[in-house]
């Protein structure tokens, strides 16, 4: 709504349609709009990205590129090993319920079936064999529909400027979360905090988030694991829940 707000004032720009990505972003994967209302936007900010590109110079290194690109439901994987990502992100943890034996022997089944070696699954994803990196994430989406995994994939946007910086929206959308839930800041300077985080010069600040991220990622599948360890988890009717003390 502010991007249309600020197309029809003739403001837009490259950096604000960005940040509405990244908040479209958060509404589907954390389904507060459903997958075909996000296809639709995703065609109308498809449409805006085509037409800022054509009103200006993007030839230059340090300009904004804004791309369309495949994601995976994998958090972090690009900054992360494959074999943590699988284990730790949302999706691919709750269809394996990885906090059981069969759920992670099952999880060593689906790379498995992929031919992925464990040892390469286990490196950081930037230091994997070029070829692997390159092919893994088709071999994932043709696997996953084995393991009930349809919804692996999902069209979205990713950033580059310079050479090697590169983000896609999740990415920046997770380690704008956790800055912003950082229990160690007070509400006010985690929101400043979290709104520096947007933007793409403060690569230091960026990076800090991502790894806080995979902290957040972590300590939330042990609490999950804990929980039900202990029988902690109460069924009412349709909805489970559990109380953190």
């Amino acid at each position: 709504m502010m991007f249309d707000l600020a197309w029809k004032m003739s403001k837009d720009s490259r950096e604000y349609l960005w940040w509405s990505i990244i908040g479209v972003t958060d509404q589907f994967l954390n389904c507060k709009i459903s997958r075909d209302q996000y296809v639709s936007v995703c065609g109308t900010v498809q449409q805006h990205v085509q037409r800022l590109t054509n009103q200006s110079d993007v030839s230059s290194v340090n300009e904004i590129k804004i791309k369309y690109s495949n994601e995976l439901r994998l958090d972090l994987y690009r900054h992360w090993t494959l074999m943590e990502s699988l284990k730790h992100s949302a999706y691919t943890a709750s269809r394996f319920r990885i906090w059981t034996s069969k759920g992670k022997k099952k999880l060593n089944e689906f790379l498995a079936d992929m031919g992925l070696p464990l040892l390469q699954c286990k490196q950081n994803f930037q230091s994997m064999d070029m070829e692997i990196r390159r092919d893994v994430c088709g071999w994932i989406e043709v696997t996953a529909q084995k393991y009930g995994l349809e919804d692996i994939s999902y069209s979205s946007f990713e950033l580059q400027y310079g050479f090697a910086n590169k983000f896609c929206a999740a990415d920046l959308l997770s380690a704008t979360f956790s800055v912003l839930t950082n229990p160690m800041l007070d509400t006010e300077a985690a929101f400043l905090k979290a709104q520096d985080t947007l933007n793409r010069c403060n690569e230091d600040l960026i990076n800090s988030g991502i790894e806080q991220s995979k902290s957040l990622c972590c300590s939330l599948l042990n609490q999950v694991q804990a929980f039900i360890d202990m029988k902690q988890v109460v069924c009412t009717g349709p909805f489970v829940y559990a109380v953190i003390q």
